[in-house]
């Protein structure tokens, strides 16, 4: 069985109060994905590697696993696969989610 979860609670359960939340609701959201998260990183850890390769970095997993090896000098890498449309000038969720890619390489098909 797999206790990490009550633990990580027990753990880090005073500073749940600190969370900036609108309700309990949101709040105990917020707390769950704060240990959902720290869940990832820690199994991440366990492996020795030097590249870390994700499909999309603007993803919150991806991003977040992104950033923290890429703290680390890990070097990161997203592998896009999927398509990008350039609206020419055309504010979009897709412009926005490449501006700002967190990874130390992006690849992608395509000559540009």
């Amino acid at each position: 069985m797999d206790w990490y979860f009550i633990l990580e609670i027990k753990k880090y359960f005073k500073y749940f109060h600190e969370i900036n939340a609108n309700s309990l609701i949101e709040k105990a959201y917020l707390f769950c994905s704060f240990l959902f998260y720290t869940k990832i990183i820690k199994h991440l850890k366990e492996y020795d590697f030097n590249n870390l390769i994700v499909f999309a970095d603007m993803q919150p997993v991806d991003n977040l696993v992104s950033q923290y090896f890429g703290a680390l000098g890990k070097d990161t890498i997203t592998l896009q696969h999927g398509l990008f449309v350039n609206y020419e000038g055309f504010y979009n969720i897709s412009s926005v989610s490449y501006k700002y890619v967190v990874s130390n390489h992006f690849l992608a098909w395509g000559n540009e």
